[in-house]
């Protein structure tokens, strides 16, 4: 650990970031496995899923360090450029649902959402390839690896 450190802060975050990947992953298996879902699932998942981006640009800030600061400022960049699109595709595929005759409280579940398909439209297979390019710079996959 570097000297400078906030030794918190810094040993911390990727316990949070961690965490909330977990989370993630056994939301995700729920709906998979068809076990219970809840009605607002799919807006948990999407502030889940920015939780180890905001981990990330935390713990390299705490570590005093002039390129973790470099690397922190790139994350925070690329986080504001996938964020609202990602934001915007689920937006496209929750109007699909309403479209399709699926009642109100049931449009923000991810169970809906998968079952629904709504990419069989050209909207809907814009937002799919929108939401795959997102998906691939949250996960930091080439060639959105810059931070």
């Amino acid at each position: 650990m570097p000297e400078d450190a906030n030794s918190t802060v810094f040993l911390l975050a990727p316990v949070v970031a961690f965490a909330c990947a977990a989370l993630v992953a056994t939301l995700l298996w729920h709906v998979l496995l068809g076990r219970g879902t809840y009605v607002g699932d799919l807006i948990v998942v999407l502030y889940l899923t920015v939780i180890p981006s905001l981990a990330l640009i935390l713990g390299s800030s705490a570590s005093a360090s002039p390129h973790a600061a470099v690397g922190a400022s790139r994350e925070m960049k690329l986080i504001l450029s996938y964020e609202l699109p990602l934001a915007f595709a689920m937006v496209v595929a929750i109007i699909k649902l309403m479209a399709a005759g699926h009642p109100a409280e049931d449009v923000l579940r991810l169970a809906a959402l998968a079952e629904g398909k709504p990419i069989w439209s050209i909207s809907g297979f814009i937002a799919f390839l929108v939401a795959l390019l997102c998906i691939q710079a949250k996960l930091n996959q080439v060639p959105f690896d810059i931070a």
